[in-house]
């Protein structure tokens, strides 16, 4: 009785090997049944906790590391300035009304984001508009025919 009732818990919880060291200990004498049993029924509980610890702590990993994502580009809204206010932030930092207008333009056409995040502080990127508008500024204009050596298709009907 007592055999089958290891094999049967053993065989389901995967310990063969230590069901063969009960059966054998019980077969030499070495051990009593009572004290056998009270082995298994300790074991078992002891792989329930394990069991329960373990589930415990997938359960805490699955819900206590979600990231706080409230913070992140994905929920930001950027500060969009009014015209006079960039106009003017633009003559203190030595720029003209045509700059500002320039910068105004290009990044309201962008709905004031630069690679996907928002532009919170308008006044930062100023100084860089401006050092690039005077770098380029004597140059001229990009040629029209980008591709000189393609020739033009003309298809007749």
């Amino acid at each position: 009785m007592v055999q089958e009732v290891l094999a049967g818990v053993s065989k389901k919880r995967g310990y063969q090997r230590d069901w063969y060291k009960l059966n054998s200990n019980i077969e030499r004498g070495n051990q009593s049944i009572e004290t056998t049993v009270s082995n298994i029924e300790t074991e078992l509980s002891n792989i329930e906790n394990r069991q329960s610890k373990v589930k415990e702590k997938k359960e805490e990993s699955n819900t206590a590391h979600t990231p706080d994502i409230s913070k992140s580009n994905l929920f930001r809204k950027p500060v969009i300035p009014d015209k006079s206010l960039v106009v003017q932030t633009f003559k203190n930092n030595g720029g003209t009304d045509e700059m500002a207008e320039a910068f105004f333009n290009k990044h309201s056409a962008t709905e004031w984001f630069i690679s996907g995040s928002p532009i919170r502080n308008f006044a930062t990127l100023i100084p860089g508009f401006i050092t690039n508008w005077k770098k380029f500024e004597g140059d001229e204009p990009a040629p029209q025919n980008l591709y000189p050596h393609r020739q033009e298709i003309k298809v007749v009907i």
